[in-house]
């Protein structure tokens, strides 16, 4: 009768001896919630363990499953099983090491990318939010703290704990609106930068401009009733492209993470849109903002640069946000992935024999299109480096070569040497230590890693680097002599895969066109 009456839960009653039982209820019960959330998303079928390799690699970048294994903390026929499932659903990808072909190196794909981006702005900060929430302000010892998390997951589970108390909420656009737009904007360009005809344009008639060519703009609003943020969705050209534009948060508003709350929206708004391409171009001076958008997965573009910045005069840095996130299929059974077989290797690229005398230009680092471009239109002349770099009127890391093997800067070998021993330097990167990185051409750099940052303290002419004290900056427009510089790890190697990326098509492009 008693039984009847009275359930006991033992876990509870036996705090100390059943602690670890007792975590992992817990545990259980927010991972059962965090599924829900994941599935409301979109995303019921990405199994949990995906997570946890997702995240670390696009934190610490590629990562072997031995790396992996200590920056999880699980086993590594775990890891490797998730691994091989993740491959199987093309999140990831496996290379053999070059040093020891038994071990595995593991890179995002671009639909990994993808995912990660999507992921950041949806259900990973929402749970994020939720776990925020049920656990603020617990105290006593670790008893005290579970007895306070139960109760609070059996009052609201996660699933209604995903949205930030801040107060804040998003507004869309009506006409009443458009003078915040416009004072929101105006006040931090002002503050940095100045109205440019095109900004004026805009901020003056953004019905026009923006909402009646198929875009939309939000407004954050405070708990207060103030219309503290701003940003838009402005459809430019004709291949459906989109750009983020003109966000602003009042200035005596910022540290209340309206940004961040709106950034968030506006990118999910522009899935329910069906945006397919998105991007952003800004300047070097808004640290913050950049590292904002880096956060949720916007990533530095050339191509979009060279396309798009020429609208403002203040535009150095261009970003470009993946749209074509796909669902996770479901995951079949999946077993212990045997060892793969090495790749085979690249085919090394001969010069042709008696070939046309045809003249290219190699672009070494990825924001380097316009330099490309105007060699090109200089195909019919002798292409020299400070001819190049003259009309340009920058820096720039580069190699030209003839068909023929008639000497320029580099012959086809060189620049084919050059490509393979690239990715041994992007190795370099990816350990702590102090290393000496030959960035392309002559450019060579001391590059100091400690962690997640890089310090790139030296760049010069190798022959030129003894005994001298040379600061660089490597950013997004390339390497440049002048100015020291500490960096995102992340940042960095994708840039330098970027560059491999770039050169071995265009070496391909040259042989092709052979």
């Amino acid at each position: 009768m008693i039984w009847e009456c009275v359930m006991l839960d033992v876990l509870s009653q036996k705090n100390y001896l059943f602690l670890g039982s007792r975590m992992k209820r817990l545990a259980e019960r927010m991972q059962a919630d965090a599924t829900k959330i994941f599935e409301a998303n979109g995303h019921g079928k990405l199994l949990p363990a995906f997570n946890t390799v997702l995240a670390a690699l696009d934190l610490h970048g590629d990562a072997t499953i031995g790396q992996l294994v200590e920056l999880i903390g699980i086993s590594q026929p775990a890891i490797t099983r998730t691994v091989a499932g993740m491959a199987d659903k093309g999140l990831v990808r496996l290379t053999a090491d070059d040093d020891d072909q038994r071990v595995r190196n593991v890179a995002l794909t671009e639909d990994g990318i993808c995912l990660v981006a999507h992921l950041k702005s949806t259900a990973w900060l929402q749970i994020e939010c939720a776990a925020k929430n049920i656990t603020r302000n617990v105290s006593g010892d670790v008893i005290d703290q579970l007895t306070e998390i139960e109760r609070r997951l059996e009052e609201r589970p996660l699933t209604e704990r995903i949205h930030p108390e801040s107060g804040l909420e998003i507004v869309p656009y009506t006409p009443e609106l458009a003078p915040d737009f416009y004072r929101l904007n105006a006040e931090w360009i002002e503050d940095m930068f100045v109205l440019e005809p095109s900004d004026i344009e805009v901020l003056q008639d953004p019905q026009s401009h923006i909402i009646d060519k198929g875009g939309d703009i939000l407004f954050v609003r405070n708990s207060s009733g103030d219309i503290i943020g701003a940003g838009a969705l402005q459809p430019v050209g004709e291949d459906g492209a989109f750009e983020f534009t003109k966000m602003g948060v009042s200035s005596t508003k910022r540290g209340e993470k309206a940004g961040e709350f709106l950034l968030v929206a506006l990118i999910n708004r522009a899935r329910e849109m069906g945006v397919q391409k998105l991007h952003l171009l800004t300047n070097k001076k808004c640290e913050a903002a950049i590292h904002l958008y880096e956060k949720f997965g916007f990533r530095h573009d050339a191509i979009i640069m060279e396309k798009y910045a020429v609208k403002y005069e203040r535009a150095n840095v261009a970003m470009r946000y993946s749209m074509n996130t796909q669902s996770v299929k479901a995951a079949a059974p999946v077993e212990v992935a045997p060892p793969a077989e090495a790749p085979a290797p690249e085919p090394v690229l001969e010069p042709a024999v008696e070939a046309p005398s045809q003249r290219f230009a190699i672009s070494f680092s990825p924001e380097m299109d316009a330099p490309l471009a105007l060699a090109r239109g200089y195909r019919s002349e002798i292409l020299k480096r400070a001819e190049l770099r003259e009309a340009c009127n920058q820096d720039v890391c580069f190699m030209t070569f003839v068909a023929d093997g008639v000497e320029l800067a580099h012959s086809a070998d060189t620049v084919i040497e050059h490509l393979q021993s690239l990715d041994g330097e992007l190795k370099k990167l990816r350990h702590d230590g102090e290393h000496l990185i030959r960035f392309g051409g002559d450019a060579v750099g001391l590059a100091e890693v400690r962690g997640e940052k890089i310090t790139l303290s030296v760049v010069a002419p190798s022959d030129e680097i003894v005994g001298k004290s040379v600061q660089l900056r490597y950013t997004d427009q390339g390497i440049r002599l002048g100015e020291i510089g500490v960096f995102s790890k992340k940042l960095v190697i994708d840039e330098f895969e970027a560059c491999i990326t770039r050169v071995r098509a265009e070496i391909m492009r040259v042989y092709r066109a052979l």
